[in-house]
């Protein structure tokens, strides 16, 4: 895990500022490569090898190959093997030099034998190239500028922002993020500042200073009868393979089946796990703890030395702008600060940790899911009766729902999606009518999130809707807050159920065996039952929120009341109408999650706004 950054133009000094700025992902080490047509910089966090024998970017003799590389490629070894036999020799026991070797001797063709998170750049001094690449789950970040026939990339904006490139708002994608509570795909917030899309490769011409993007592959579709054994054994060697690397590690432990499942294994496979991981809430209602309570109980069955962080409002607001300041875009997610405080208490004693994250987007594990067995009843009766209904029932009720029968038909994949997962409920309080959401046309996302896809529909739109939710929300969502707020504290999240071969195993099962009325999750459950505790398989599914309606009657709130105000950034004045949303948003002496949506996308941007200096 570690940092990359460069450019295709001939400049030490700023390469230099660039390594700088993001030196907090690789304490490790820094390296720099220059020469006439690129400067390749990079951060080291040396995980399977030592620092000494890690450095980069890797550059071959005469200078013709350079890589700058982030990531893990948990089957390096037998890729090593492979190389090794084509005539490749190798005087290190890194990843890196695996792929570096892959990449010379094959080309991009090299990246569909990778299993694993990455981000990297690519020089090809004979082929006058240079490839931008990132994993198929998008779990590692890659941000690029493009302008002028020159590119500036980076695993973090802030490198990016180290040249002189505008921090003008992107109006779309604000109007994105509002909608949806981020940004997926290849916008950003900031005009001219975009993403690598996962599984994406894009080439940049040196002669020319053109770009191609591809796809580097499909998902996989044959179909399978689901065997719990052969999904057991899926699960425990995937998290043998995370357990790789000289550094301790640790594990997110929720409570719930996911992370569950993921200690199981390390267990069984008697790893050596320093500890486990999850907050507790110094609040009297112990419901909110429900998760912080089994995950106790969890450690205490498994005799794993476990660490609860206690958070209390004070901790919590102290920490509320620096987590967007890390993550280096708003979002609406009230518990953020809760993750970023974790973090740092867990890099205190490890600097690998692992996560149940992606189980349920794998095996349909969210209420959402049932909600779109309304394919069921398009097969039954006729689309337009539906859509009629649809628009009967939630006329007045939204954004989203007032647009989505004008335009949409929920029997297809893209529009359905957009309609299950677009949250805002409310029209937001703009002063500036280029920013109303009934202006921006839902047709707009539906063909921008087209153009940042490569999943196609299939027979089971379930499992495709599923496939988008990794392809935008965990990738955009997910792991670019979870690659940031770790690698902030120098350490490297890993996620065990997103090996590629559970992703295709899990791809090749119908829905119809994964949920069921009522029923959520039926393969893990059916996987694992009689080997996790009944509490954990009978667990209802409660979420992991911090208790921010709480706290909003008490110094939080005050906190919250201040960013919602004229006087916090002044750029936004002219963007959000603050007497409004005092007066209709922030006088109650109770917050529902409901009123909680009204308003906290809008405090998360103004710190973001305010961080970066954004401006209208």
């Amino acid at each position: 895990m570690c940092a990359i950054n460069g450019f295709n133009f001939n400049n030490k000094e700023l390469l230099l500022k660039m390594n700088e700025a993001t030196n907090h992902r690789g304490p490790d080490g820094t390296g720099h490569f220059v020469n006439d047509q690129i400067s390749f910089g990079h951060n080291l966090l040396a995980i399977t090898e030592l620092p000494k024998k890690s450095r980069q970017p890797f550059v071959s003799e005469g200078n013709n190959y350079v890589l700058t590389y982030n990531g893990e490629i948990y089957n390096y070894r037998s890729l090593r093997r492979y190389l090794e036999k084509l005539g490749s020799k190798f005087y290190t026991d890194c990843d890196t030099e695996v792929l570096f070797q892959g990449l010379i001797k094959e080309g991009p063709s090299f990246i569909s034998k990778l299993n694993g998170m990455f981000a990297f750049a690519f020089y090809d001094r004979k082929n006058n190239k240079i490839f931008l690449v990132r994993d198929f789950s998008g779990i590692k970040p890659l941000y690029y500028h493009h302008f002028n026939n020159k590119i500036i990339f980076s695993s973090e904006i802030r490198g990016i922002l180290t040249h002189e490139v505008s921090r003008k708002l992107d109006k779309d994608s604000a109007n994105t993020f509002f909608i949806l509570g981020y940004v997926p795909g290849q916008r950003t917030l900031i005009e001219g500042i975009k993403k690598v899309c996962p599984g994406q490769c894009i080439e940049l011409d040196l002669k020319d200073g053109l770009l191609t993007k591809t796809w580097l592959g499909q998902l996989k579709k044959t179909a399978n009868n689901f065997d719990p054994e052969v999904l057991r054994e899926k699960i425990n060697k995937s998290v043998l393979g995370h357990t790789m690397g000289l550094r301790p590690f640790g594990i997110y432990l929720s409570g719930g089946l996911d992370s569950t499942a993921v200690l199981y294994e390390l267990m069984k496979n008697k790893s050596n796990i320093s500890k486990s991981y999850t907050t507790r809430f110094d609040v009297d209602d112990e419901a909110i703890n429900e998760d912080a309570r089994i995950a106790k109980r969890l450690s205490s069955d498994y005799g794993i030395d476990h660490c609860e962080l206690l958070i209390d409002e004070d901790n919590f607001i102290k920490a509320t702008e620096e987590v967007i300041k890390s993550i280096e875009e708003p979002r609406y997610n009230p518990s953020l600060a809760a993750y970023w405080l974790l973090a740092r208490e867990a890099s205190k004693d490890i600097t690998i940790v692992l996560s149940g994250s992606g189980g349920d987007e794998l095996f349909l594990g969210y209420p959402k899911y049932l909600f779109s067995r309304l394919n069921d009843l398009y097969n039954k009766y006729p689309a337009s009766i539906l859509n009629t209904a649809f628009k009967i029932k939630n006329l007045n009720k939204s954004i989203k729902l007032k647009n989505v029968l004008q335009n949409f038909e929920l029997n297809n994949l893209l529009d359905r999606w957009i309609y299950i997962n677009s949250y805002q409920k409310s029209h937001l309080p703009f002063k500036n009518k280029s920013f109303k959401l009934f202006n921006y046309d839902l047709i707009d996302l539906k063909n921008y999130l087209l153009d940042s896809m490569f999943v196609k529909a299939g027979d089971d739109i379930d499992n495709e809707l599923a496939n988008l939710d990794r392809l935008f929300w965990l990738a955009d969502e997910e792991f670019i807050r979870t690659d940031k707020i770790t690698m902030r504290f120098g350490m490297e999240g890993r996620f065990p159920l997103l090996d590629s071969d559970i992703i295709n195993y899990a791809n090749s099962i119908s829905s119809r065996e994964k949920i069921a009325p009522h029923n959520l999750k039926i393969m893990m459950k059916k996987a694992y039952e009689n080997r996790l505790p009944d509490y954990v398989i009978n667990k209802r599914k409660t979420g992991w929120k911090a208790p921010v309606s709480q706290w909003m009657n008490g110094r939080f709130g005050i906190m919250i009341r201040d960013i919602l105000s004229e006087d916090y950034y002044r750029e936004t004045n002219d963007l959000f109408d603050f007497e409004y949303i005092k007066d209709q948003y922030l006088n109650k002496s109770s917050y529902s999650t409901v009123d909680l949506k009204k308003f906290m996308p809008i405090v998360s941007f103004q710190i973001w706004a305010k961080s970066f200096n954004i401006k209208l």
